[in-house]
């Protein structure tokens, strides 16, 4: 699929393609079977490139923190293969993807508050 996109630098209009969009019908597939479908884009080289993932189950989750702990990077590549539902293949092995990827994939794990309320 092609977009036509505005270049600011030189105000002219220039072709981007977007690399592993998701139609509407894949992502509703998904979610039949995965309650959480996040899409995450990375621009690079005049392209918009996407991959699709969803949350990790709670014991890849556990080996994926304890990885963070020495090696970011291979644990977000950990991260990204565990919870990996479709999108441009790139992203397993492009380092400006995964890199790119990285500072986002945070909200496939992030925390909420219980509430607490004695009766």
């Amino acid at each position: 699929m092609q977009e036509l996109i505005e270049n600011q630098e030189n105000n002219h209009i220039v072709a981007a393609n977007e690399i592993g969009k998701a139609t509407k019908e894949q992502i509703n597939y998904w979610k039949r079977t995965n309650p959480l479908v996040y899409e995450f884009s990375v621009e690079l080289d005049d392209n918009t490139h996407y991959c699709y993932l969803t949350e990790p189950p709670f014991d890849k989750f556990a080996v994926v923190a304890q990885k963070a702990k020495t090696d970011e990077t291979a644990a977000a590549l950990l991260l990204i293969n565990t919870c990996w539902l479709g999108g441009d293949e790139a992203f397993k092995n492009r380092i400006k993807l995964i890199t790119g990827l990285a500072g986002k994939i945070g909200v496939l794990t992030e925390s909420k508050q219980a509430q607490v309320k004695k009766l």
